[in-house]
């Protein structure tokens, strides 16, 4: 009798417990994998989905930072190089023998670009004319990588990396992050801009400017691309940069903004923001939701749509593509119906930088927002959030615009109003 009871008891205890660990597992699909080092991971990228690669950085000259390596999608990592004042920031792998590491090394500020063409048993430091922010490969020989120096350096290489040229008529930045489609066309930000080439570097033009700098960018083709900024804020174009929409995201307020991009097509894509959230969208960044990884992912890398890793405190990984997504936009105020549907004037307004833009929903509608610039163009939208009937509110940061005249317009169901809002600096 007593077994019996405590046989029901432990079942008893475990329904508790497990009632209390779904709300984790339904949102927690990003799992820790165990890598070992100590201290900050700066990237990741697998070829396939066995074989990967990640690195580790320091800011003392005095630590050691390591290259690692797995063959078997992560369950086991293992130490592959080291260096005693390496900090490593990016690692690109361009086949399964031939990869580049980049970064310098402190305290000296020496340039750094580790390279491997036996899979990583043999590193060797090619000693770049710079230091490494960024790298990018077409192929093993050609390839560039972006200089953090006070004067605009793009190199390239034809030669798998034992030369470089400077490739940088007309940038005007200092140059962080790039993100190419091919040796001929790619593009590049520093700071608060980005600049295009189609010829290989030999001509580099503006195409696109922010109030923020720029953390991260990806571009999936010529026209479509992405930029995560500092703000938390991600920049979308569909037209190879003439025209930018800015698109909130649940990175908003965390020290870091956006810190890395991936997308798989025009609609389906991931970002990284240091902090407990991997943001995915669905519709090509008009709405961003978060899932929970306990790692912080600062860069992110994929294989297929599913199968990804993240790295910064840890290595996490998901094969089913993370799993639920929380959502933020809209949030309701008040759950008392409403007698009709309202647009009310955003306020403050005037304001700067934020302002708040409330909704009554007569009726549970899919509801978008779009903001207009005085030329018609598409600033900000959310585009089809199903709002429950009541009160609605959605507070927007202009912070990356201009001091000007925008219309806010709500459509939901045959419902549609504009209010005029000011934004003043």
């Amino acid at each position: 009798m007593r077994n019996k009871f405590n046989l029901c008891l432990s079942a008893f205890l475990f329904v508790i417990l497990i009632s209390f660990q779904i709300p984790d597992l339904l949102y927690a699909q990003w799992v820790k994998q165990n890598a070992p080092v100590q201290g900050l991971l700066s990237d990741v990228f697998f070829i396939n989905s066995n074989t990967g690669w990640a690195c580790t950085i320091t800011s003392s000259g005095n630590d050691t930072s390591f290259i690692l390596k797995t063959t078997n999608g992560g369950t086991n990592w293992f130490r592959q190089y080291f260096g005693i004042g390496h900090a490593y920031r990016t690692i690109y792998v361009v086949d399964i023998n031939t990869v580049f590491c980049g970064g310098e090394i402190l305290p000296s500020h020496l340039p750094l670009l580790m390279k491997t063409t036996d899979g990583g048993f043999n590193w060797i430091n090619k000693a770049p004319p710079s230091c490494v922010y960024d790298i990018y490969f077409a192929n093993e020989d050609s390839g560039w990588y972006s200089a953090p120096n006070s004067t605009p350096q793009m190199r390239t290489t034809t030669d798998g990396g034992t030369t470089w040229q400077v490739r940088s008529s007309g940038i005007t930045s200092s140059l962080f992050i790039i993100s190419f489609l091919n040796y001929q066309t790619g593009f590049v930000s520093g700071y608060c801009y980005v600049f295009k080439t189609t010829n290989a570097g030999m001509n580099w033009t503006p195409t696109g400017t922010f109030y923020s700098t720029i953390s991260s960018m990806f571009f999936l083709n010529q026209n479509y691309g992405w930029a995560g900024l500092a703000s938390g804020k991600v920049a979308h174009t569909n037209n190879g940069g003439f025209d930018w929409i800015l698109q909130s995201t649940p990175a908003e307020g965390s020290p870091y903004g956006v810190t890395d991009l991936y997308f798989f097509n025009n609609m389906y894509g991931y970002a990284g923001s240091v902090s407990p959230k991997v943001l995915k969208t669905f519709n090509g960044g008009v709405t961003w939701g978060y899932q929970i990884d306990s790692g912080y992912a600062e860069r992110l890398n994929f294989i297929d749509s599913l199968t990804g890793w993240t790295v910064y405190n840890s290595i996490s990984k998901t094969t089913n593509g993370g799993g639920s997504i929380i959502y933020v936009g809209f949030n309701q105020t008040s759950v008392s119906s409403a007698s009709s549907f309202k647009l009310y004037q955003n306020y403050p307004n005037p304001f700067n930088p934020s302002t708040t833009i409330k909704v009554d929903i007569a009726k549970a509608s899919e509801t978008s927002l779009y903001i207009y610039d005085m030329l018609g163009r598409v600033v900000y939208k959310i585009e089809n959030q199903y709002l429950n009937a009541g009160s609605h509110e959605f507070v927007w940061n202009a912070d990356e615009l201009c001091s000007g005249v925008y219309m806010a317009k709500i459509i939901a169901g045959n419902f549609s109003d504009s209010k005029k809002m000011i934004l003043v600096r």
